[in-house]
């Protein structure tokens, strides 16, 4: 099931930064018009994240069952008064930052962070500024929405995906042998 959540994933942000290439390509005109290519692209983009949505929600229903469980289990196999919730904070907790910051794919969800900053905040501020469609603020807004994407999409399927993909693949069993997962880089 997560090989094709994050198939959806990439097609999606493959999608979206195809359209914002056009948008910057055509000084932010690809929007108010009626572009075949980029309605497909928009079309391929939403339907790419209603069905990761679709497929991570079916299986979290799938695994909910068995964690459920396993968790039922653990706390009556434990004879002492420790709690499941404190034995699951004591593990999280027991991962150095440093060591999970050493991850290629955590490296890539950080560089993704600037541009994901400029896109959040251009859209709080075009949402408050409201700028006439063709104005300016309009164009500059629209620009800096686009420029957030092409640096955000391109590292998050060009660099992020694949190295989960891999190291998804070399952790499965049968995967690439016993190929240590750490070696992915």
């Amino acid at each position: 099931m997560i090989y094709p959540s994050l198939a959806s994933v990439w097609v999606a942000g493959a999608a979206l930064t195809a359209v914002s290439v056009a948008d910057l390509a055509w000084d932010g005109g690809v929007w108010g018009r009626d572009f075949p290519v980029v309605s497909a692209l928009l079309e391929v983009s939403v339907i790419a994240v209603l069905l990761g949505f679709v497929l991570n929600l079916v299986a979290l229903l799938l695994v909910l069952p068995l964690a459920v469980r396993l968790l039922a289990a653990l706390a009556s196999a434990d004879n002492s008064k420790i709690s499941v919730w404190s034995m699951l904070r004591r593990q999280i907790s027991g991962l150095p930052l440093g060591r999970m910051l050493r991850e290629p794919a955590a490296l890539g969800l950080l560089a993704t962070l600037p541009f994901l900053v400029l896109i959040v905040v251009d859209s709080i501020v075009m949402t408050v500024l409201s700028p006439a469609k063709g104005s300016q603020a309009y164009r500059i807004g629209s620009v800096v929405i686009d420029v957030g994407v092409v640096g955000f999409m391109p590292i998050v399927c060009l660099v992020t995906i694949p190295i989960l993909v891999l190291k998804l693949w070399r952790t499965w069993p049968g995967g690439q042998g016993d190929a240590p997962a750490d070696s992915i880089v």
